[in-house]
């Protein structure tokens, strides 16, 4: 399965704080992902900078779901540029 271009993913708790996800601008973007939660493939026309504020995330580049990487956590950055293909997951 090819990566989707992805703007916003709809989760539970997510909010836009600034920007227009749609376009190659910036965007700040709070989310709250829930337990087991899978974020598929997909890109973004903007570079994406990750925080993690609580809990714990894994991280993955490329165009298949790979849950095999590492989980990171509080504090850890994560950087994708524009237009890659990325995932994510959330654990228990």
């Amino acid at each position: 399965m090819a990566a989707r271009t992805r703007p916003f993913h709809r989760v539970p708790r997510s909010a836009i704080l600034i920007g227009d996800p749609t376009k190659a601008e910036v965007v700040v973007q709070r989310v709250k992902f829930p337990a087991n939660y899978q974020i598929p493939p997909h890109t973004h026309p903007y570079a994406e900078v990750v925080t993690v504020l609580s809990g714990s995330i894994g991280f993955g580049m490329g165009e298949k779901l790979d849950k095999s990487g590492e989980m990171v956590s509080a504090g850890t950055l994560n950087v994708v540029p524009a237009k890659h293909a990325h995932f994510g997951w959330t654990g228990n």
